[in-house]
């Protein structure tokens, strides 16, 4: 509205409805979570649509991966954009433009603030390329929660960082990577599995069209773990000849304990 741009808004995701908004209304640039990149990434019923004046997707909510991002450009010629924020943040603290920014990434930090990155154990500081917990300090950052002095003291560290809960690395050169929430991380044998990591390699299996990973227990793991997928051929006969597919796939690219 700012840019004086008309705006389409709908009630909720169907891909269909969204496909034929897109074709009818020439839509240039449209906000999306994960979700929906995913289904123009791995639904054929994209093709059938004449959608070459969208430009790019603006992505949030959750970690978009780069495989997800780059098949979209080559697929579609769509640029995918990130950003990071919460409400907390007034609301965003890390942004790039879609030319400038790095595939995978959730743009660089904002003018005027302040970030580091801490081991989730110690509270260590950590250096470039390393994960751990995002913390945040700048002028956009809330005072606190309103009428809840407890959640305001748990919320910010002893230097007046606020922990936003999500695990992160930072490249060379700046950018944020968003790798998953610290709440969300799956406990395999002490290491820390983040199962948004797992889903982006599931969605780049062949076969595979949508993907979710949870943790359960385990009396010897603690936890481990466990994916659900839908195929990108329901009707597909050799699932288990699939299954064992994907095995091999994760033993080539993960480590052992994931």
């Amino acid at each position: 509205m700012y840019m004086r741009c008309s705006t389409n808004i709908i009630k909720r995701f169907d891909l269909k409805v969204y496909l034929e908004i897109l074709n009818t209304k020439e839509i240039n640039l449209a906000f999306v979570a994960p979700p929906v990149v995913v289904a123009f990434a791995k639904n054929p019923i994209v093709k059938n649509y004449k959608i070459q004046n969208l430009k790019a997707f603006i992505c949030g909510a959750a970690p978009l991966s780069k495989e997800l991002e780059d098949e979209i450009l080559q697929k579609y010629g769509i640029k995918c954009g990130q950003a990071y924020g919460m409400t907390e943040l007034s609301p965003l603290s890390h942004t790039d433009t879609v030319d400038e920014k790095r595939s995978g990434a959730a743009g660089r930090l904002a003018a005027n603030m302040e970030q580091i990155v801490v081991d989730i154990e110690t509270g260590e500081h950590l250096g470039r390329n390393k994960r751990g917990e995002l913390r945040l300090k700048g002028p956009n950052v809330m005072m606190g929660y309103y009428k809840n002095e407890q959640a305001t003291k748990e919320t910010f560290d002893e230097n007046g960082h606020m922990k936003t809960g999500d695990i992160v690395y930072i490249d060379d050169d700046g950018y944020i990577f968003v790798v998953d929430r610290l709440k969300e991380l799956i406990k395999v044998r002490g290491f820390q599995v983040p199962p948004a990591e797992l889903e982006a390699l599931l969605l780049t299996h062949p076969d595979v069209a949508d993907a979710c990973v949870i943790g359960v227990p385990c009396s010897k793991a603690g936890e481990l773990p466990k994916g659900f997928i839908t195929l990108k051929n329901p009707s597909a006969t050799n699932k288990q000849e699939i299954i064992k597919s994907i095995h091999a796939y994760f033993g080539e690219h993960l480590a052992h304990y994931k």
